[in-house]
């Protein structure tokens, strides 16, 4: 059975919300809270869902490549070029 954010926060006693924040680290949220909401995680092996958290952001910072042909020393080359060069243009 999959832990969600909602169990987590069954177990804590608190909003789906607040304990959305304890995670992130928010300053509205209290340090005992934060340390409740820790505790909980990793009692109950709670793990984000970041295909979920892609969705709601509507970002996935994927970058698709589409290459002329599949040679590898070639395609290796281009993707070592790119990769830097992505890294600081387009998702900085």
């Amino acid at each position: 059975m999959t832990v969600t954010l909602r169990d987590v926060a069954q177990h804590v006693g608190k909003s789906v919300t607040t304990v959305s924040h304890a995670s992130a680290d928010y300053n509205d949220v209290s340090p005992r809270t934060k340390e409740a909401v820790q505790i909980a995680v990793q009692k109950l092996g709670y793990v984000p869902n970041i295909t979920a958290r892609q969705l709601q952001e509507q970002r996935t910072d994927t970058l698709g490549l589409l290459l002329p042909e599949v040679n590898l020393r070639f395609s290796t080359d281009q993707i070592r070029w790119i990769h830097p060069k992505s890294n600081v243009t387009l998702y900085a």
